[in-house]
């Protein structure tokens, strides 16, 4: 007989990086949550959200800086079982912040 897991619930995910000029096309599942903090650090717990990566099919989840979740958290109905292309844009000359190019995709699983 062989043994063939069955998972029950998920706990870890894998980090889904947002680089600068690569959209990333993901499904977000889960609401905007606190992650844990860093020991030792000065730094503030990230702010992650759970998400489909559309383009592998894979669960992870995203660090959502102040400026992206403020665009995710203004939207009419909510972005929860939405899906979106997000792309960091530069930063502006002289500052460390990073501004964001959010659009509201179709779902790949609406006909």
């Amino acid at each position: 007989m062989t043994f063939t897991p069955r998972i029950k619930n998920k706990l870890t995910f894998p980090q889904l990086k947002i680089k600068e000029g690569e959209p990333v096309f993901i499904k977000c599942t889960g609401l905007i949550y606190t992650g844990k903090e860093v020991p030792d650090s000065d730094m503030e717990a990230p702010q992650l959200m759970r998400c489909i990566d559309l383009t592998s099919g894979e669960e992870c989840e995203i660090v959502v800086g102040k400026i992206l979740e403020d665009i995710l958290t203004d939207l009419d109905g909510g972005y929860v079982d939405k899906c979106f292309q997000i792309k960091q844009l530069p930063s502006p000359e002289g500052k460390r912040w990073r501004p964001y190019e959010v659009a509201e995709i179709e779902s790949p699983t609406d006909d």
